[in-house]
């Protein structure tokens, strides 16, 4: 998806007779859902969903900018599955507009590497959700465009603080420091188009 496009490709809505019953279904949906082709934001929300302040109803718009481990860490997406001992890969492949879903036994020889054929997800496995605030690279959790810079290279900044603001979907997200350091590299810029994992600065 083209990032001067919208990426909302789809919405997962869920109800239920209180909070905790519309959670639970919500939490249910999105383990059983499986996209393919392109990265999403699943993980975040299933994350999102286990937060005490999301379950007990506490959240606010201000809520990523007080828990911004809650953003996984940017997919690292390649269309080359591998194999793992003696288990079988399951994949999927498109051949002439045709879906298969096949079994990849080792031995069988390496995995075509055309972007038709990807690794079923496995929706029980989770990153770590500590690894977002790792390294010295602050990386954008959306896509969109920066619109503000609210610091300057040189400058030391706390964890929490707003480093820049990016626009997304109509709507402006402060995207904030995620240690205490000082900001030795500054990559963006007003008018920037970013997207997902794209570098925004680097604090060390």
């Amino acid at each position: 998806i083209h990032p001067a496009y919208d990426s909302l490709i789809a919405k997962v809505i869920t109800w239920g007779r209180d909070r905790a019953e519309a959670v639970a279904r919500m939490r249910r949906a999105l383990v059983e859902l499986v996209v393919e082709g392109v990265p999403t934001t699943r993980e975040f929300h299933l994350h999102l969903l286990e937060h005490p302040a999301w379950t007990n109803g506490t959240a606010s718009t201000m809520f990523l900018d007080r828990h911004p481990e809650v953003i996984p860490p940017p997919t690292e997406f390649s269309s080359v599955p591998e194999l793992h001992g003696d288990r079988p890969l399951e994949l999927v492949a498109e051949v002439d507009g045709r879906r298969f879903e096949i079994r990849l036994h080792e031995g069988a020889g390496r995995a075509p590497t055309t972007n038709s054929v990807s690794r079923r997800p496995k929706p029980a496995v989770r990153p770590d959700t500590n690894r977002s605030s790792d390294g010295a690279l602050l990386r954008s959790p959306i896509q969109g465009t920066v619109v503000r810079v609210a610091v300057e290279a040189g400058e030391r900044v706390t964890r929490g603080q707003t480093v820049c603001v990016v626009e997304a979907m109509k709507m402006e997200n402060d995207v904030t420091a995620h240690r205490d350091g000082v900001l030795t590299k500054l990559t963006a810029a007003p008018g920037m188009p970013v997207r997902v994992g794209d570098t925004i600065a680097e604090i060390a």
